[in-house]
C-alpha cells in the first residue's frame, strides 16, 4: 500500500529525521521519511526501489569545495550508472550550512534538484518537496476515501440505460 512520498534522509546524525519529521507531521499522509547513515546504504535503498526524494546532509567540514561536494557527487553518479544499465532518476536534494550556501549553488549546477539551509529549513522543506515532486513527476498519494479504502459506497440511480455487460462495467465504475 502506497503512503505517500518517501524522502531517503542521508544523514549521519539521528537527530536530523525527528526535526524533518516535526515539520512534515500535518502531511504524515503524503510524506514518509526514512534515514540512513551514508551514502553506500543509500544507493542500495534507492536501487530497491520505492524512494522518491534524497534529502542529503552535506558535512559541515572545512576544506575544499571539490572534496564537500563528493558525497552528493557519488550518490549522483553511481545512481546513473546502475546495475542493467537503467540509470535511477531520484532527485537530490542537498542540505548544507548557512555558510555552504556556495556549496549548495554548486550542488545544482552539478544536478542537485533543489536545496536547504540547514539552520533555516522549516518553513522552506516543504515548498521545497512539493517543488521537487512536481518538478519530476512525483505524485503524492492522496488520503483515501471509504470508498477507495474498501469499504465500499452505494449507487443511488444509475439513468439512461437499458442493461447489458456495458452498462454493467459503466456502473461499477461510477
Amino acid at each position: 500500500m502506497d503512503k505517500g512520498t518517501l524522502i531517503l534522509l542521508v544523514d549521519e546524525s539521528a537527530a536530523g529525521i525527528d526535526s524533518i519529521r516535526r515539520v512534515l507531521a500535518d502531511r504524515a499522509h503524503h510524506f514518509r521519511v526514512q534515514r540512513v547513515n551514508d551514502v553506500p546504504t543509500a544507493l542500495a535503498r534507492i536501487l530497491g526501489g520505492g524512494v522518491d526524494i534524497v534529502l542529503l546532509n552535506l558535512p559541515a567540514a572545512t576544506g575544499p569545495q571539490s572534496e564537500r561536494l563528493l558525497p552528493f557527487l557519488e550518490l549522483r553518479n553511481q545512481a546513473q550508472s546502475a546495475p542493467g544499465g537503467v540509470p535511477i532518476a531520484v532527485p537530490i536534494v542537498v542540505l548544507c550550512g548557512a555558510a555552504d550556501e556556495s556549496l549548495a549553488e554548486a550542488a545544482i549546477r552539478e544536478g542537485a534538484a533543489d536545496y536547504l539551509i540547514r539552520e533555516a529549513y522549516a518553513p522552506d522543506l516543504l515548498r521545497v518537496l512539493r517543488s521537487v515532486s512536481a518538478k519530476n513527476g512525483v505524485v503524492a498519494a492522496p488520503r483515501r476515501s471509504a470508498a477507495s479504502a474498501g469499504r465500499g459506497g452505494r449507487i443511488l440511480a444509475f439513468m439512461g440505460s437499458k442493461g447489458g455487460a456495458g452498462a454493467t462495467t459503466v456502473a461499477l465504475n461510477v
